[in-house]
This record gives C-alpha cells, sequence and structure tokens, in this order.
C-alpha cells in the first residue's frame, strides 16, 4: 500500500480506503468484506497508467532484480555540486503456478532512483539517512544510463531506495 500510495497519491488512496470503509463498517449481516472487495475499491482509484503495478502486487507474485553499477562521480563545475553518472540493471519476473520464474521482458515501471550524502545523527541522536536525488524513472528491461547533478558530496547512489518493490534477494 505504500507503493500505491506513492504512485496514486495519498487523497486517491485514501478515498478508496474511505469508500471501501463505508461500504464494509459495521456490518452485521453477509456479505462480509474480503481481499477482492479491497481490491475492487483500490482499482477504482487507479488510474489505467498504473494499474499493471496493482496487478503484480496484488493478483502475480512479483520479483524484481534490480542493480546498480559503474558509479562515476565528478565534480560539476559549481561549488559543491556533482555530476553522478551510473548504470541500473532492471529486471522482473512473475512466479507462475507452478514456481516458475517468467521475465517480464515487456516491463515499463515506474522505479525510484535515490542519489544519497553521508549519513549522520541528528538532535536525538538518531541515524538519518540524506537524499541529495530521488527522482522516479519509467524504466524497462534491460540496462539504463543515468545522469543527475546533485548539491552535495554523493556517497551511494540506490535503485528502489526505500524497498517499495519486492526485490528477488
Amino acid at each position: 500500500l505504500y507503493g500505491l500510495r506513492d504512485l496514486i497519491g495519498e487523497d486517491s488512496l485514501n478515498s478508496a480506503l474511505l469508500e471501501f470503509k463505508n461500504a464494509y463498517a459495521f456490518k452485521s449481516k453477509p456479505p462480509f468484506a474480503g481481499s477482492n472487495d479491497l481490491y475492487r475499491y483500490l482499482q477504482k482509484h487507479t488510474p489505467d497508467s498504473l494499474k499493471y503495478y496493482l496487478t503484480d502486487t496484488w493478483q502475480k507474485i512479483t520479483l524484481y532484480d534490480n542493480k546498480v553499477g559503474d558509479e562515476l562521480i565528478d565534480p560539476a563545475g559549481k561549488k559543491n555540486q556533482y555530476k553522478v553518472t551510473f548504470k541500473v540493471d532492471v529486471a522482473k519476473v512473475y512466479i507462475d503456478d507452478k514456481g516458475n520464474h517468467v521475465l517480464a521482458k515487456q516491463m515499463n515501471d515506474y522505479i525510484d532512483i535515490g542519489i544519497f550524502g553521508a549519513d549522520s545523527k541528528n538532535k536525538e541522536g538518531r541515524w538519518q539517512v540524506n537524499p541529495l536525488y530521488l527522482k522516479k524513472y519509467k524504466l524497462s528491461y534491460g540496462t539504463h544510463t543515468i545522469t543527475a547533478i546533485v548539491k552535495g558530496k554523493p556517497v551511494r547512489v540506490g535503485i528502489d531506495p526505500y524497498n517499495k518493490l519486492i526485490d528477488r534477494n
């Protein structure tokens, strides 16, 4: 649901959940709500361009195999700005009813790309992550080269850095 909220927006997700609640809350007689009923309300509030995500997360067993490699960090000319270039390998598989992995070569999914500065401690002494860049890319199967200019010294790059997708590992 966090991933869906990120794609369709909090207001759309809240509207779907409110409609579902209003239809089924405090019912004393059947039919009672099930996951298919919730799915129907979520589907109603999800644009056609993002319904692939609902299908992948509710109707299929979907795993991603995304990797980052070949990072290159160069000063960008201005003070404290860096040009970060890196490659991402993107893959998605479905697990069929026999346990076989079926490669989804036709994928075209929205996936977050993040570039992060060094972690630091906040006032309470807890470690905090410092994102310098976070953007959603529509990525197909295969290898892609991404370049971004960031303010602040980058120390790591991540694909789906907040783990909204289920990774094979």
